[in-house]
C-alpha cells in the first residue's frame, strides 16, 4: 500500500502511487537531516565562499510562519474580490498547514 515508503504522494488527504498525477500531488519525502547535515560538514579544501551551510531542520509551521504565510493569507483575505468562504478556507488551510496538532509539527524543513 506504499504507507511504509520513504518517498510518498498525497491527494486530497490520502496517499496516492507517487505518479498517479504528475504535478497535482503533493510528495513527501523521510529525510535523514541529521546525517544530511553531517555530509555536507566545511572542508579545509572548500574555500569558504564554496562551502554548503546548513540551518535546520525547523518544524513546518515555524518555517511557513518565518517565510511569510499569515502574512500572505491575510493580504489574500483582504482583497475586495475574496469572498467570505474563500476567506475561511484560507484560513483554515494556514491553521493545517503550522498548527501543532495537525501538520506544523509533524513535518519539518
Amino acid at each position: 500500500d506504499g504507507t511504509a515508503d520513504t518517498l510518498r504522494a498525497f491527494s486530497n488527504h490520502k496517499q496516492v502511487p507517487l505518479t498517479s498525477y504528475p504535478g497535482q500531488v503533493d510528495v513527501t519525502a523521510d529525510v535523514d537531516f541529521f546525517a544530511l547535515r553531517n555530509a555536507i560538514q566545511p572542508s579545509e579544501d572548500v574555500p569558504p565562499e564554496r562551502q554548503i551551510h546548513a540551518f535546520g531542520p525547523v518544524q513546518q509551521g515555524e518555517f511557513l510562519m518565518r517565510m511569510g504565510a499569515a502574512d500572505m493569507v491575510i493580504n489574500s483575505i483582504e482583497q475586495d474580490d475574496t469572498t467570505p468562504e474563500q476567506a475561511q478556507k484560507l484560513s483554515d488551510a494556514l491553521k493545517y498547514l503550522v498548527l501543532p496538532e495537525h501538520m506544523g509539527e509533524k513535518f519539518k524543513v
